[in-house]
């Protein structure tokens, strides 16, 4: 989970993935489209785990990488104005 702490040492979670699998936000994956950009990602969300994974690849016509991404939109996002630091949990391979 995403969760950022509070000057007051309490913990505000911003992004869930769920026991049940299901996220509190629509999750869904953003690549490269423009200028024949190829990067390809996927993101699939299993029990309390949002799984994205993808590969950036250059842009031909702009001879530099793209880009891929994970991203929602919409819902709501708790106030951290108070907060002082941000824990991801992430794991890598």
């Amino acid at each position: 989970p995403a969760e950022i702490t509070a000057s007051t040492n309490i913990i505000i979670p911003i992004a869930n993935f769920g026991r049940s699998g299901k996220s509190n936000m629509q999750w869904h994956t953003k690549n490269d489209p423009v200028m024949g950009g190829q990067s390809s990602s996927t993101l699939v969300v299993e029990g309390a785990l949002a799984k994205f994974q993808g590969e950036v690849r250059d842009v031909p016509s702009l001879n530099a990488p793209g880009f891929i991404t994970m991203e929602t939109e919409g819902g709501s996002f708790p106030d951290v104005s108070s907060c002082i630091g941000i824990d991801l949990l992430v794991r890598s391979n």
